[in-house]
């Protein structure tokens, strides 16, 4: 029968970057925080962190990714929250 089909109703689409290169998503499975992820622009282009929370056990692992420009960086954030709500999470901006 195969895998599920996506839950696209809750699906968000990945807003662009806004104007101060600042924005943040949580992603949320089974009303879990799993992971968030932050962008944020230094000296030398764009700077996508993701935060992957385990369990308690589990240490956080923060691993950032760099980009030289904002397409580059709002096309990774597409793919993340695309891959996201594909593994069933429901994935928003942060406030």
């Amino acid at each position: 029968m195969g895998p599920p089909a996506a839950d696209t109703e809750h699906m968000e689409t990945a807003a662009p970057l806004v104007d101060d290169a600042s924005a943040g998503w949580q992603v949320v499975r089974e009303g879990a925080q799993v992971a968030s992820v932050t962008t944020r622009l230094d000296g030398t282009g764009f700077v996508v962190a993701t935060q992957v929370y385990g369990k308690a056990s589990d240490a956080e692992r923060i691993r950032p990714y760099r980009f030289p420009d904002r397409e580059a960086a709002e096309a990774f954030v597409r793919d993340l929250v695309t891959s996201f709500t594909y593994l069933g999470c429901q994935v928003a901006r942060a406030a």
